[in-house]
């Protein structure tokens, strides 16, 4: 379901782009709102792990190509191996730079730092030296975060705009632990407020 629906999206944003060319320069909005689904896939200690869930943004443009970006994040997913429910919350902060000299179409790139709440609950059978419902067993804590990555947006109607691609590193660094994870993301962007040029 998931996988039809981001091929959908991307065939979208595709067929939009070319009747767009023709159309006025883009105008820029003061602020871009977007929000879409998340693929992630972690590289921690020992494990590997895949985690789906929802972000969303908002981005305050200083002019046509800086602009500064707030980032939620939320997923989860279960591990294999030792076998694991975990849970992510993620906000980060940082400058977004945006090339707009192509019309309907917007590439992006931003560096964003933040912090990431992340909860472990491990699941029977449990391992050697782990206790069921104990801190052995739960595990949780806070990471200072960084995320690089960029994306393309393309204009589908007026103010709204496709996202088919978004992709970010994501380092979180846990007091025992670091993980290292991609992260792919699509979604739909408004664009609201005075346009800007």
């Amino acid at each position: 379901m998931g996988k039809r629906v981001f091929i959908a999206l991307i065939c979208a944003g595709l067929i939009t782009a070319g009747p767009l060319r023709g159309a006025a320069q883009d105008q820029v909005p003061e602020v871009e709102i977007f929000a879409g689904g998340s693929k992630v896939w972690t590289d921690t200690v020992g494990t590997h792990f895949r985690t789906h869930g929802w972000g969303g943004s908002i981005t305050g443009d200083f002019n046509r190509y800086v602009g500064a970006e707030m980032e939620i994040l939320k997923y989860s997913g279960y591990s294999q191996d030792p076998p694991a429910f975990a849970n992510r919350y993620s906000l980060l902060f940082g400058p977004r730079f945006t090339y707009r000299g192509t019309r309907g179409v917007t590439p992006f790139a931003h560096v964003l730092v933040g912090a990431t709440h992340g909860a472990q609950n491990i699941l029977p059978p449990f391992p050697p030296g782990i206790i069921p419902n104990t801190a052995s067993a739960l595990k949780g804590g806070m990471a200072f975060t960084v995320g690089l990555g960029g994306g393309l947006d393309v204009r589908a109607w007026r103010f709204i705009w496709v996202r088919p691609l978004q992709v970010d590193y994501l380092r979180a660094s846990f007091p025992n632990d670091v993980q290292n994870s991609l992260r792919l993301s699509f979604g739909l962007v408004l664009h609201v407020g005075r346009p800007k040029r």
